[in-house]
């Protein structure tokens, strides 16, 4: 008996055998919650449904980039884009009244706080 559709296919298509029982879990509880079918398969089983979604690409499965280069890169436009808004702030002064007033309501006093604890 074979299996169909062809489990090395299904791995091809979302990368590792993790993401394909992940992704057919997902499909799957969609399927049970109410979504139709993207696809027509004889059968009443939602998980064979999900699976034939996933090989006919009904649904796709998106793949992250764990590169490592690349996450670097993304870090360091973050990081750049945090210090272009920091600088962009403290460059206006209409707004430096509001941040430290914000700055002030978020300020933790720990000696409050253990009073409040050994109550």
């Amino acid at each position: 008996m074979m299996i169909y559709p062809p489990v090395t296919e299904l791995v091809k298509k979302t990368g590792s055998r993790y993401a394909l029982v992940v992704e057919t879990a997902k499909r799957a509880r969609q399927l049970v919650d109410g979504s139709l079918p993207l696809s027509t398969v004889d059968t009443t089983k939602e998980v064979t449904m999900a699976v034939n979604e996933i090989y006919e690409d009904k649904i796709g499965v998106i793949v992250a980039n764990t590169d490592a280069d690349d996450i670097e890169t993304k870090i360091s436009a973050i990081k750049a884009a945090v210090a272009e808004a920091n600088n962009a702030l403290s460059n206006d002064d209409s707004n430096n009244d509001d941040i430290d007033g914000i700055e002030g309501a978020l300020e933790f006093d720990e000696e409050e706080d253990s009073e409040a604890d050994s109550e």
